[in-house]
């Protein structure tokens, strides 16, 4: 095999050529130095007695996807018009699970190069750039605490929009069984704290599983009631829009990304499943995980703007007559749904604090107290903030511009585009003059466009949403 030469300026040591384990089918160069006849197998370094199934890894997948944003696809159908929300929907969801795809991908291929059984989102952005060019390495670091920011903020907002959902539901039941107005929707939420602050505590991903079976299946039963009343007396198409307005595409996209985007729990998934090799692919759990949810959101959105046209709400069960039993029960079922999503979500969060918690807290027992505390704050807080800011609509549209556009588009590319550049600089350095394969050239090219399209998603739906909020707010003053 060929030696890989440096120089050590970096602070690598020359390092030799390895083929991947059966896991993947390509070779790459290992940062630390091997045996020429080792192989690294990830994998079977990790612990076995946390893995669960692979239908426990789709079941997490299919969650991760549908939260309240399930019920916001008719109002991006809205923004988006009739024609552009039945090919966008697809279509994000396409570019969605290509980036997850994307992303486990990198992260398999830096096990093997750095030799580490695992990482978190965080770490695969630290590891790319650090096992990447070597212009790029200086700024691991900085990489490692830009995606551990967006991590964190974008599922804190998650929790933020959930709390928000599940107390406007529980308003409206509350509302319809007692027939008056009895407590303000700031009540509502802050009532929240008593199922939300102990499923916080839950720690183990493989204990979730449970929870995000009982949700989908919440959802799924929920789904079917709300198709049944969409299809009752279906109106025409003349109430609702063929064409989006200018400033309506932005927005459409920005909520179908944070509608359908739940890249936020692959890594976790990936790390503690029975069979991490078949998470990533065409055919991957992802994969087929990403297609039933496409498949959901885009009948909702189409046959709730069909029903309700231009009135529709931020969520479908807002719009959904409250005097009819299907509608309580759907509204009871998503808040119930979503209410179980909520410790998947808050995992994702808090696994970012634990090292913080270990760093600086060494005895086991006052660490356990330390996360406990450190739990309940973080669910409080973002009840607090719930309370603060109840408009569902503009933090879905916020969210997906920003935070999902950046978590689900801009560091998948990024990290897979770093580790590109990384074979193509081992390339030249094994055999120098040797032209650049096309095939890595269009993968280069191609990631840059999704880092691209993340910036202008980013740019136009925050200007969008902000701008449709304004005129709102103007219109409601007249």
């Amino acid at each position: 095999m060929k030696k890989k030469v440096h120089d050590g300026k970096d602070g690598f040591e020359p390092s030799a050529t390895l083929e991947i384990p059966p896991l993947q089918s390509s070779k790459i160069n290992l940062v630390y130095p091997a045996p020429e006849d080792e192989l690294y197998d990830p994998f079977s370094q990790r612990p076995q007695t946390l893995q669960y199934s692979d239908f426990g890894a789709w079941a997490h997948m299919v969650k991760g996807g549908m939260g309240t944003g399930i019920m916001a696809m008719p109002m991006a159908f809205k923004y988006g018009g009739f024609v552009l929300g039945l090919i966008g929907t697809p279509v994000v969801g396409l570019v969605a699970v290509h980036c997850v795809c994307l992303l486990v991908a990198t992260a398999q291929h830096l096990y093997v190069r750095a030799r580490v059984p695992s990482m978190t989102m965080p770490e695969v952005a630290y590891y790319s750039f650090k096992c990447g060019p070597s212009y790029l390495r200086r700024y691991a670091v900085y990489a490692r605490i830009f995606v551990q920011l967006v991590l964190f903020l974008t599922y804190f907002f998650t929790i933020i929009s959930y709390s928000i959902f599940i107390g406007a539901a529980l308003q409206q039941l509350v509302e319809q069984w007692t027939g008056d107005s009895v407590l303000d929707g700031r009540v509502y939420i802050a009532i929240l704290a008593l199922p939300l602050i102990p499923l916080g505590q839950v720690r183990q991903m493989r204990q979730l599983v449970p929870c995000s079976v009982l949700a989908n299946a919440c959802i799924v039963v929920g789904f079917a009631i709300t198709l049944y009343y969409l299809l009752d007396e279906q109106p025409g198409l003349s109430r609702v829009s063929m064409a989006p307005t200018l400033i309506g595409v932005p927005i459409f996209f920005s909520t179908a990304i944070y509608s359908m985007e739940g890249i936020g729990t692959v890594m976790p998934v990936e790390n503690t499943m029975r069979n991490p090799g078949r998470l990533g692919g065409w055919n991957g759990i992802a994969s087929r995980a990403m297609a039933f949810v496409v498949a959901i959101f885009t009948t909702i959105g189409a046959l709730g703007y069909l029903k309700f046209g231009e009135a529709v709400l931020g969520s479908i069960t807002l719009n959904l007559d409250s005097d009819l039993i299907p509608a309580q029960v759907v509204k009871a079922l998503l808040a119930a749904a979503i209410t179980l999503t909520h410790p998947l979500q808050f995992y994702v969060v808090f696994e970012l604090v634990v090292p913080i918690i270990e760093s600086r807290v060494s005895t086991p027992s006052l660490r356990n107290w330390a996360q406990i505390g450190m739990r309940m704050t973080l669910v409080t807080l973002s009840l607090l903030v719930a309370i603060a800011v109840p408009n569902l609509e503009l933090v879905i549209a916020l969210m997906g511009a920003v935070l999902f556009s950046s978590l689900g588009l801009l560091i998948p590319a990024g990290v897979h585009l770093v580790s590109e550049l990384a074979r193509w600089e081992d390339d030249k350095l094994e055999q120098p003059g040797r032209a650049v394969p096309a095939r890595r050239v269009l993968t280069v090219a191609k990631d840059g466009l999704l880092l691209l399209l993340s910036l202008l998603t980013t740019c136009a739906g925050v200007y969008s949403a902000l701008d449709n909020e304004s005129k709102s707010e103007s219109s409601s003053t007249q």
